[in-house]
């Protein structure tokens, strides 16, 4: 009795080699999207995106001393104004 081998031609081992590469890569980008996207820190909770700058008044306003004061009635104007104008271009 013979034996016969059914051995792989380098046309086959190649694209089979390149189709294990193409699988690993898929999964490892899934893996790094997944990790991306996940909003969640260790205790569970919503890690929501906080944005900081500095407003500086160019025009249309005159700098004082009260609105240094967060409870003055002129921050709260001149800070609702300014809200309504960015939510305006959002």
């Amino acid at each position: 009795m013979s034996r016969r081998t059914c051995g792989l031609s380098s046309a086959e081992l190649l694209l089979s080699t390149l189709l294990l590469l193409l699988f690993v890569v898929c999964v490892g980008l899934s893996v790094v999207t997944w990790l991306a996207l996940d909003n969640t820190d260790a205790g569970g909770e919503q890690s929501g995106s906080e944005f900081s700058g500095i407003l500086v008044i160019s025009n249309g306003s005159v700098f004082s001393e009260e609105l240094r004061d967060k409870h003055s009635a002129q921050f709260k104007a001149l800070a609702y104004d300014s809200e309504q104008k960015v939510q305006l271009k959002e």
